[in-house]
């Protein structure tokens, strides 16, 4: 094939989803005020499924509930909780305690499974339009009952979404204008209108603590995960309904046509919380409870921004959410174990400025590459930056020669393409390994064993154990990272750590305008054991024969319809069964023609099939290990062995047609046939006595 296309567009799968997505946040400054008064600072890591306090050495924080005071946590079996340490008050290494302590990896799924419960059963429809266009996203401002207002300014705040002056602006506009290649442009609209420079905002008829879970110290906060769930609800619907009536009729809300508004933006004041899954950035959907509507279009998908936090690196990943994306980090399993890296947006977000997406995610959730050829002879190839101007020549995939459900995608990234490629860890040809049985599931909630990740970067001392190191993923020989293959670190292996087979990458160059690198394939090899075989008369009768190759091949028999294949197509090495499907009841033998071939259709191979006539009595016993005949195929002489003659045995060779061509007794237990005057092709010889009949076929070359 020449491309490597898709049946759906993933541009038209936009908005599909409404599962809840976060950002992974790590080391977010937390002050945290004890019951006695004492000020704690330590940090917050995590995302909206489960996110923690811990202070600078790692060493995990928790609130006691019964006395209200924070204190470092111990392992308690599969779960943490508080120990008699108050935080500020002791050295906890001093004390024996384990920094990095956490929840089990259940708990971790099992409080991501809430956030994934069953919602609407509507799910989004294909947009009408082509995967281009623009998004009108709302962005609504929300303080507390208890907050005096933004520390950060309105223009501050729309230069973060909105500002287009130039390619280098650090926008959210400007992300997706630059990695769709100036296809889609998303124009936020901020409510309510400001007071200058000061944002206004929706104030909500309850205070921040009314959003923290239940403590001692905080007796209105929520408890439990439908609590949290019917909060934020609540506040946002309240927040709609604040704010309908100033959006204007004639704005273009639905973009796709399904009848929903495409995405608001909710930003609250604040910070991020840690233990506090709602106050955290994260994309969900409004489906509880009644509807709140926009101008006749519902309010469903949504991204909750904390004013904190509204960075560009955050806000451009929640809203990839929306674009349908997954996440492409570990949730809860082997978290250490980084698949992608900083190499792309959805994996690991810069704050301050947001990286580019790796050329797998435009195409399978941006829309923004229709297809990414595929390598399919050896040669020379060149790739441009991913992240350029044009989407031609930035990719291409390879498929192994043993394995079926993962391929190769190669792409060239370079960090001075444009503002966002300046985060990478640096420029080079990139290999990634993409499990098609995972599509569209993004890494989030792969296990290791029934689950896997849809995308992992090979890098150096990367296994499927051992994370490596992900900021020498990037080949050029400019480090001395030239070739890819089996003998090479990194080395591409499956899912499963198995070798993928038939790779070989040399000669990749230095960095440059463009990349270049070699693929060495081996020339399709299709090796087939025998050229004929004989199927005795009846019904169901059998042979087999071996195929050896190193690609796929595909069998056909138009021409003989009474025969059946046990395998039509592979990979590889395979013996193959032939079955006749019906009693050869004629007065000849009738014979059919197999051919195998690679997908070239150059080495094509054919086999002759000859089944005999029942009208010759020749049964054959293909199988017997009483008679050996050698060579076969034979060529000027044929040598038959016959170990157990103690009776009187005859020899007789017939040609396909059942004509006798050679009668003898055997009174030796070997005996040479001059076959010189045989025409090539197949021929039956026959051994019988009074006790028992024995045929088998062979090949005159």
């Amino acid at each position: 094939m020449n491309s490597y296309k898709k049946l759906i567009p993933a541009f038209f799968l936009i908005f599909l989803f409404s599962a809840t997505y976060a950002a992974y946040l790590k080391n977010v400054p937390q002050k945290l005020t004890q019951p006695d008064g004492t000020i704690i600072h330590c940090f917050a890591s995590g995302d909206e499924f489960h996110n923690w306090l811990h202070d600078s050495a790692g060493f995990t924080i928790m609130q006691d509930m019964q006395t209200g005071y924070y204190v470092y946590a111990i392992s308690s079996g599969k779960d943490i909780i508080p120990s008699t340490y108050t935080v500020g008050t002791v050295n906890p290494g001093s004390m024996g305690l384990t920094p990095g302590i956490n929840i089990s990896a259940q708990a971790w799924e099992a409080k991501r499974a809430v956030f994934e419960q069953p919602q609407q059963s509507i799910r989004r429809q294909k947009a009408a339009s082509k995967n281009e266009g623009v998004i009108n996203n709302l962005a609504f401002f929300i303080r507390f009952a208890d907050d005096t207002g933004y520390t950060a300014t309105y223009n501050y705040l729309t230069e973060m979404y909105n500002d287009s002056s130039s390619w280098d602006a650090n926008s959210l506009y400007n992300y997706y204008r630059t990695v769709s290649y100036g296809k889609m442009y998303i124009r936020t609209r901020f409510y309510p209108t400001p007071s200058g420079d000061i944002v206004l905002s929706y104030r909500d008829s309850f205070p921040r603590d009314y959003y923290k879970p239940y403590s001692e110290t905080n007796t209105i906060g929520y408890s439990g995960s439908d609590e949290s769930r019917e909060r934020e609800h609540s506040l946002l619907k309240r927040a709609v309904r604040f704010f309908s009536d100033s959006i204007p009729s004639s704005l273009n809300l639905d973009f796709n046509n399904d009848n929903r508004v495409d995405n608001i933006c909710f930003i609250v004041t604040g910070d991020p919380e840690g233990w506090n899954s709602l106050l955290w950035p994260h994309r969900w959907s409004l489906y509880t409870g009644d509807s709140v509507m926009i101008n006749g279009k519902r309010v469903y998908d949504y991204n909750f921004q904390i004013e904190g936090y509204s960075y560009p690196g955050v806000i451009t990943h929640e809203m990839m959410h929306t674009l349908s994306a997954p996440d492409l980090y570990r949730y809860y399993v082997n978290t250490y174990y980084n698949p992608v890296g900083s190499w792309d947006l959805m994996a690991s977000t810069n704050y301050p400025s947001p990286q580019g997406l790796s050329a797998y995610m435009k195409y399978q959730y941006g829309g923004w590459i229709d297809s990414i050829p595929e390598i399919t002879k050896p040669g020379t190839y060149t790739l441009y930056p991913a992240n350029g101007t044009s989407p031609q020549k930035i990719a291409y995939m390879f498929r192994p020669s043993n394995i079926y459900s993962e391929y190769i995608v190669l792409e060239y990234r370079k960090t001075n393409t444009n503002i966002f490629e300046g985060n990478l860890p640096g420029s080079g040809l990139l290999i990634y390994r993409i499990n098609e049985e995972f599509e569209r599931e993004g890494n989030a909630s792969a296990n290791d064993t029934t689950i896997f990740d849809e995308i992992y970067l090979y890098r150096p001392d990367g296994t499927t154990e051992r994370n490596g190191d992900l900021t020498k993923a990037n080949f050029a020989r400019d480090y001395e990272r030239t070739s890819f293959g089996l003998f090479t670190n990194p080395y591409p292996f499956n899912h499963k750590g198995y070798d993928m087979e038939n790779i070989s990458i040399t000669d990749i160059t230095e960095v440059g305008d463009s990349i270049q690198f070699t693929v060495n394939m081996p020339i399709d090899t299709l090796i087939v054991d025998v050229d004929q075989i004989s199927l005795n008369c009846e019904n169901k009768a059998t042979n087999q024969f071996t195929i050896n190759s190193n690609s796929v091949w595909t069998i056909t028999h138009a021409n003989a319809p009474w025969l059946e294949i046990d395998n039509r197509t592979g990979k590889g090495n395979s013996s193959i069964k032939v079955t006749a499907v019906s009693e050869n009841t004629s007065s000849a033998s009738r014979t059919g023609t197999i051919r195998v071939y690679p997908p070239s259709f150059e080495y094509s191979r054919d086999i002759t099939v000859t089944q005999l006539p029942c009208n010759t009595n020749i049964e054959e016993i293909q199988n017997s290990t009483l008679i050996t005949l050698y060579p076969n195929p034979a060529e000027g002489y044929l040598t038959i062995t016959y170990p157990k003659i103690n009776e009187p045995t005859n020899i007789s060779i017939y040609s396909p047609t059942g004509q006798i061509l050679y009668s003898s007794m055997i009174e030796d237990k070997e005996i040479n046939i001059d076959i010189s005057g045989f025409s090539s092709g197949i021929y039956y010889m026959k051994c019988y006595s009074k006790k028992q009949s024995i045929v088998k076929s062979f090949i005159v070359k």
